[in-house]
C-alpha cells in the first residue's frame, strides 16, 4: 500500500512539472487542530456494553480531538500534497457496584494525499475547495483498575479506508504565512478489529467479537472542524 502511494505522488509531481511550466510552483505545509463529530455505532457499542456490564457512566463518544497536517505543492490555483493526521479520546469512569475504574482510549491515524482548489480571494481572505484520499489505522485499548488480573488490559486494531470533502477558509498575514478554519465531511469505514497482543482471554491476531457474534468494526463518517496556520513560499 505504500508503495502505491509513493508512485501516486510521484507521477503527480511528474506531471505537475511536466504539464505546469506557466505557473509559478510554490510549496509548503499547513498544520490544524479541532474536533470531529463521529456517529460510530461500533464505538458507542463498545461504551453501551461497559456501562451494562460494569455498571459505569460513559455514554455515548461522539468527539474525539483532531490534529492534521500536510505537504503540499501549488500550481496555479491548485495544490496537492501528502497528509496525516491523529484523532484520540480517553475516557474512564467508575463502578460504585464494582469498586473499579474503567478505562477506554481510542485513536486513529490516517494517511492521505489532498487536494485543493482556490476559488475566491479577496484582499486577504480566500476560500478552496479540498478533497484527500487514503488509509486508516485504529486502535482501541480498555483497562480495568484495579485489575483483577496481571494481564487485563485489551488493545485491539483495525485498517480502513478515508475519503474527505472540505471546505478552507483562510487569512493572510504576509506572503509567507496564512491563518486557516476547515469545515469537512469525511467518510471512513474500518475492518474488523483484532487483538493486539496475548491476554488470559484471547490471542494476538484473534477477531474481537460481540456476544451475539458479530465483530468490531468502526464507522468514523461524520464532521470535522479545524484551525490552523499554512505556511508557503514559492
Amino acid at each position: 500500500m505504500k508503495r502505491v502511494y509513493s508512485f501516486i505522488l510521484k507521477f503527480v509531481v511528474v506531471f505537475i512539472f511536466s504539464t505546469s511550466t506557466s505557473y509559478a510552483l510554490e510549496y509548503g505545509f499547513s498544520a490544524g487542530f479541532g474536533l470531529s463529530y463521529i456517529n460510530s455505532k461500533g464505538l458507542n457499542r463498545v461504551t453501551e456494553g461497559l456501562d451494562s456490564g460494569y455498571v459505569t457512566s460513559f455514554g455515548k463518544i461522539n468527539f474525539p480531538l483532531n490534529f492534521e497536517g500536510d505537504f503540499f505543492l501549488g500550481f496555479g490555483n491548485s495544490s496537492i500534497g501528502l497528509g496525516m493526521g491523529y484523532e484520540f479520546t480517553s475516557r474512564n469512569s467508575y463502578s460504585d457496584v464494582y469498586k473499579v475504574t474503567q478505562d477506554l482510549s481510542y485513536k486513529s491515524i490516517p494517511v492521505f494525499l489532498k487536494y485543493r482548489y482556490l476559488y475566491f480571494e479577496n484582499n486577504r481572505f480566500s476560500m478552496a475547495l479540498g478533497g484527500s484520499a487514503g488509509i486508516l489505522y485504529s486502535k482501541l485499548s480498555m483497562s480495568t483498575r484495579p485489575s483483577p488480573q496481571d494481564s487485563d488490559v485489551y488493545g485491539m486494531k483495525a485498517w480502513g479506508a478515508v475519503i474527505t470533502a472540505e471546505n478552507n477558509f483562510y487569512y493572510t498575514v504576509s506572503n509567507n504565512i496564512s491563518f486557516f478554519s476547515t469545515v469537512g465531511l469525511r467518510y471512513a469505514k474500518t475492518g474488523s478489529f483484532s487483538y493486539t497482543s496475548d491476554t488470559a482471554k484471547h490471542s494476538s491476531g484473534e477477531k474481537v467479537q460481540f456476544s451475539d457474534g458479530s465483530t468490531l468494526t468502526l464507522n468514523l463518517t461524520g464532521l470535522k472542524f479545524l484551525i490552523g496556520i499554512m505556511m508557503n513560499w514559492s
